[in-house]
């Protein structure tokens, strides 16, 4: 079916905003279209899809029973009763099998959020979805296609969480709650809870009496860099402390070139960690 027949189908079944193989035209008002056999959409044809709400007939929606080969462009109008609420979907097309693709911009709908194109076997629907970032991908598309950080698993994109204000004490571009790492002694070494930003890690470890003594000076009382840009998250020690001494760890991660923070982002830490340990000549490169 060419474009000229695909328009004649849908003019004359019921009114509906439809333009194929040209500028669109506004013909009446959304409806419900059901189209026998099967429909191809060619690289020139437009199609204009008009959106109220969710009800039945309040938006465009074709019931093609044979299959849907799309190509072109689709192009959303957005009716007064149209309303941006997260979850809403508007499932514009349904058919026996949906292959192919279509040219779309998603119009504006509101700050933080987008109207998502989205593809199954038998539908295409289009979805109001979160976007914080404005690049029309959903938020939680783009963490799940590796695409975006969410190191404190809020399905938020890690750069919009630091863009409204979440805590990045150091500067360093990471959040401060993703590289907190819990550190745990056991009885042949030290274990600690992997980071998701983190590639590698750095353990450093000094004297425990010499931090006492200096009130908790880590540049004085560094002593060594047990591990250096280590792969695991388990690091087996086999010096012990001699009687009445003892020895302190911490552990930071890195990710890529970026030195996490040895610091917890509390108001208990007296200091500063990562100056004092980096001002040490023991400390990890």
């Amino acid at each position: 079916m060419d474009g000229r027949m695909i328009r004649w189908a849908l003019a004359t079944a019921m009114p509906v905003l439809a333009a194929i193989g040209g500028a669109p035209e506004l013909f009446c008002s959304p409806a419900v279209v059901t189209i026998e056999g099967s429909v191809r959409l060619g690289p020139a044809n437009t199609l204009l899809i008009e959106l109220g709400d969710t009800a039945p007939g309040a938006y465009d929606r074709l019931e093609i029973q044979g299959s849907l080969e799309a190509d072109g462009a689709l192009v959303v109008a957005l009716l007064p009763g149209f309303t941006a609420t997260p979850g809403a979907s508007y499932e514009i097309f349904t058919a026996a099998a949906v292959t192919g693709s279509f040219v779309y911009a998603p119009p504006p709908i509101g700050a933080g959020l987008s109207l998502a194109l989205e593809w199954t076997a038998t539908s295409v629907r289009l979805t109001v979805v979160a976007d914080c970032n404005g690049n029309n991908l959903a938020d939680a598309e783009e963490i799940a296609q590796g695409l975006a950080q969410d190191c404190n698993g809020n399905q938020v994109p890690d750069g919009c969480d630091l863009a409204g204000g979440a805590g990045d004490s150091n500067a360093n571009g990471f959040l401060d709650t993703c590289e907190v790492s819990r550190l745990d002694m056991m009885p042949t070494g030290l274990s600690w809870t992997p980071l998701l930003i983190a590639t590698v890690y750095d353990v450093i470890a000094g004297d425990l009496a010499t931090l006492r003594a200096t009130g908790g000076d880590f540049t004085v009382a560094t002593q060594t860099c047990l591990a250096d840009d280590q792969t695991g998250t388990v690091l087996s020690i086999g010096t012990e402390p001699g009687p009445g001494a003892g020895f302190w760890f911490l552990v930071r991660g890195v990710a890529g070139a970026v030195n996490l923070s040895l610091d917890t982002f509390t108001s208990s830490q007296v200091g500063l960690r990562d100056a004092e340990v980096a001002a040490s000549a023991a400390a990890c490169p």
